[in-house]
């Protein structure tokens, strides 16, 4: 399973690159609250702005061919802005299929 978390701002260019990689399908849980690398996402006055987080189960192999696009993405953006962090993170978890 491929957990991507990731600025709704990047909505668009995820959702593209998901299309690109041929990614049969995903689930998009929208209006996700953290804290780490790229600050505080708490949806509030403070610290405006939220994540989302897409879930896509793939066969062995493809966590890995899909994460190398996500971080050539990743890459192209913080050299886009000179070094700053990129608020899109990705987790390679094992998945069982139970239903």
């Amino acid at each position: 399973m491929l957990a991507i978390v990731f600025r709704n701002s990047l909505e668009s260019e995820i959702r593209a690159l998901l299309r690109e990689c041929r990614v049969p399908g995903f689930t998009e849980i929208g209006q996700v609250l953290g804290d780490g690398e790229t600050g505080p996402v708490l949806n509030s006055f403070e610290r405006p702005g939220v994540n989302s987080l897409v879930l896509v189960a793939v066969a062995d192999g493809e966590g890995e061919r899909i994460g190398a696009a996500l971080r050539g993405f990743r890459d192209a953006a913080v050299a886009r802005q000179r070094g700053k962090p990129v608020p899109l993170h990705a987790y390679l978890l094992p998945c069982s299929q139970v239903l």
